[in-house]
């Protein structure tokens, strides 16, 4: 796994991660404070771009307070919630994941060829 940077998302530092091994994407909290956002790159680069996206906008809603888990999930299950926002929440979200990916993507994208 490497590093890719550091960056924006809204208030939070992000620190973006390329995975070689992976096809899939996840968020870390950090001890030190900001988000790990690890993006798997074992798959074509329209795919890689749209695990990124899958994360930063999952990132940007819970910032909004726009993630809810509807009932107790004794299981801790990663994927038992749900998004909720109205057009203002959404319009937020999309415009700070852009301004994110605008500076990421170069970035990410001389990382991923470089493994090719």
């Amino acid at each position: 796994m490497k590093k890719i940077g550091q960056y924006g998302l809204g208030p939070e530092t992000i620190h973006v991660y390329a995975d070689p091994s992976s096809k899939g994407g996840s968020l870390h909290s950090l001890e030190s404070g900001g988000v790990k956002v690890v993006v798997g790159t074992d798959q074509e680069w329209p795919n890689t771009i749209g695990v990124l996206v899958h994360e930063l906008v999952e990132l940007a809603l819970s910032q909004l307070r726009c993630r809810w888990v509807p009932d107790i999930d004794l299981a801790l299950a990663s994927d038992g919630y749900l998004f909720t926002a109205d057009h203002a929440e959404f319009s937020e979200a999309c415009a700070r994941v852009g301004k994110a990916m605008s500076y990421i993507l170069p970035d990410l994208s001389r990382e991923y060829k470089r493994k090719k």
